[in-house]
């Protein structure tokens, strides 16, 4: 074990559940979260939501489906519970879809930390100050990911709202979803923007299988395919741009293999 490389650990889970079809999601951010949020609102509210055209903002539905007491939404020790079986949760299918940590890393620098917007740098809550540069972020990022280690920073958190914006962007995926406990729980689905069809068929496909009706399935279709949301970054020069510095770069890319070591690992990406 390289003492370097930053090692997986337990912090926040948050489930995104479908009680009429026994679908459970762990949405990681950058990772088609706000798209699963969308689909998982829509199908158990889909009377409710019928004029929605577009549903790929689901963020929006935060207050129908995301918040405290909602039967679609669990966190902290609730979710673990519901992970161990307890809740109903040993009857229920759990997905989590992860992302090549590089891809995942580049459109979080892009949406959060370097997009441009109204013709200003628009920087996000909060990059940890380093004013748009990508190898200050890392490297910040790195020394974070050590003092979350070591119990120095927050220790093992449990809710969403101990790990700040910018963190959960950007910290391992391997680090929330109880991996280090359930890992072999769920069915993993690797995402690549480029082809995000392939895995909206796939997910449609295992709708099918939880007994999603055609009509609904139609009806969810025609509000996600062909569309993006609003901090799609895969298409933006901001994205374009952040590629180019990483790859002239290896000491950022160095750092990107240590922090996201266990991502490469449990995950099985290729390393840079």
């Amino acid at each position: 074990m390289d003492k370097d490389n930053i090692e997986q650990m337990e912090t926040y889970i948050r489930l995104l559940i479908s009680p009429k079809y026994k679908i459970a999601f762990c949405p990681l951010q950058k990772s088609l979260s706000s798209i699963l949020v969308g689909m998982i609102c829509y199908l158990e509210h889909e009377e409710e939501l019928k004029k929605i055209k577009n549903i790929n903002q689901g963020w929006q539905f935060e207050d129908l489906c995301m918040k405290e007491g909602r039967s679609t939404y669990l966190t902290g020790q609730a979710a673990k519970e519901f992970m161990n079986g307890e809740r109903g949760g040993k009857d229920y299918l759990k997905i989590a879809i992860v992302r090549n940590p590089v891809d995942r890393f580049l459109s979080g620098f892009s949406d959060k930390c370097s997009r441009v917007m109204n013709g200003k740098l628009h920087k996000g809550r909060d990059c940890y100050e380093c004013d748009n540069s990508m190898e200050c972020i890392l490297k910040t990022l790195y020394f974070r990911s050590k003092l979350y280690l070591n119990g120095s920073l927050n220790g093992h958190v449990e809710t969403k709202d101990e790990i700040p914006y910018i963190d959960r962007h950007l910290v391992p995926q391997s680090w929330s979803c109880d991996f280090v406990h359930h890992l072999n729980d769920y069915k993993i689905i690797k995402y690549e923007a480029e082809n995000s069809t392939n895995v909206l068929n796939e997910l449609f496909e295992i709708f099918r299988s939880r007994n999603v009706s055609e009509k609904s399935l139609e009806s969810l279709g025609r509000r996600i395919y062909g569309k993006y949301t609003g901090h799609t970054t895969f298409l933006s020069p901001e994205r374009v741009q952040a590629r180019d510095q990483l790859v002239k770069s290896q000491n950022m890319q160095s750092l990107i293999r240590k922090i996201f070591h266990s991502d490469f690992q449990i995950f099985n990406f290729e390393y840079p």
